[in-house]
């Protein structure tokens, strides 16, 4: 006998390419009732009609606070995330949030305490953990099949650097934005803490970045807690097209994670070998993408997720990524800086 799943009402928030994504991921799943929000009224109403939703809304706050829907998917602007989380918990939605939490823990101080006093479930949109070759390198090393891990080496890169994404410039995003994934890599994989950082920024490519307070390429060194290091390399250069690679060195062993290749295929012809390239972010992690909307769902049914980041996982990338910020400015090493719990219990009285 077939059982019926229960119904779930979740809207998507904010319909830029991200939202649209999971927006057509969720739609798929048996179940799943989509509302969508958008202040964009024609992109509203064409994706809407496109994927059938059985609610739109142009007010963001309208969406999060109406008692029909149960959970939120929240791809707005990161600087809006943290106080649209903090309501969502506040009328007991379950919350999924794009990354980044925000560019400044300060905007988030009390958030985790927020989160946690609701009782909400509360995913991070860190896809990287979902995606098939860095879930396989995360089993390797919970069965310590390589031995102690070392050095994790990370490449990630963009194409070019569209005029569409130089918003809310002067924060250096290379860090604050794109630098956090790799952040909460390390964390996920070598297990433990960043203590120390190291950054080395510049503007190679687009000179008049400098000037805004950005960067397009980017060095970078964490300190674990473990002693293991990791090596970041950012760009939003690589012309030749979406690079996300890692490779982990381990006493055992070193295992090599993802390629630049968009197929297995390569053409050999007159002396010279070609492959494909992969061009964008979505096409390297629609996997991963979709994956992550089925384990939101699967969370929201009480069903055991694992991997996923948390809110504290979320509050961390952003926390060593204001670090490496700091670094970058001094040229100097970092400490991680992270508040004691009296501090931090001080805080939520505060915020009650």
């Amino acid at each position: 006998m077939t059982s019926v799943l229960r119904r779930l009402r979740i809207c998507v928030i904010g319909l830029g390419e991200m939202g649209i994504i999971h927006a057509r991921n969720l739609v798929k799943f048996p179940g799943v009732e989509l509302s969508l929000a958008c202040n964009r009224k024609e992109i509203l109403q064409n994706l809407g009609q496109e994927l059938r939703a059985a609610r739109t809304f142009q007010n963001y706050e309208e969406a999060i606070t109406d008692k029909e829907i149960e959970a939120v998917v929240l791809a707005t602007k990161p600087r809006d995330h943290a106080k649209q989380v903090a309501l969502a918990a506040k009328h007991g939605k379950a919350i999924f949030c794009e990354k980044p939490l925000g560019y400044s823990t300060d905007a988030f101080a009390d958030l985790e305490e927020t989160v946690q006093s609701a009782g909400v479930k509360c995913m991070i949109g860190f896809q990287r953990r979902f995606d098939p070759c860095y879930r396989g390198a995360w089993e390797q090393t919970r069965r310590s099949a390589m031995g102690k891990s070392l050095v994790l080496k990370c490449t990630s890169g963009d194409p070019d650097f569209p005029d569409k994404y130089q918003r809310d410039l002067g924060f250096n995003s290379t860090l604050l934005d794109l630098a956090v994934h790799d952040i909460d890599l390390a964390r996920w994989l070598l297990r433990s803490e960043v203590i120390r950082v190291f950054a080395s920024c510049d503007a190679l490519v687009y000179p008049h970045l400098k000037d805004m307070g950005e960067s397009d390429t980017a060095l970078c060194i964490l300190e674990m807690e473990s002693g293991a290091r990791c090596f970041m390399h950012l760009s939003r250069s690589l012309r030749y097209g979406y690079n996300v690679t890692s490779e982990l060195v381990s006493a055992d062993g070193t295992i090599q994670i993802g390629e630049v290749k968009e197929t297995p295929m390569v053409t050999l012809k007159a002396g010279r070998a070609s492959t494909d390239i992969c061009p964008s972010f979505s096409q390297r992690f629609r996997i991963a993408f979709r994956d992550e909307m089925q384990a939101f769902v699967d969370l929201l049914r009480g069903e055991q997720v694992g991997h996923f980041a948390n809110i504290h996982d979320a509050i961390e990338a952003t926390r060593v990524a204001e670090t490496l910020v700091q670094s970058w400015r001094t040229g100097m090493p970092a400490r991680v800086i992270r508040p004691s719990k009296k501090e931090t219990q001080d805080v939520s009285k505060e915020a009650s």
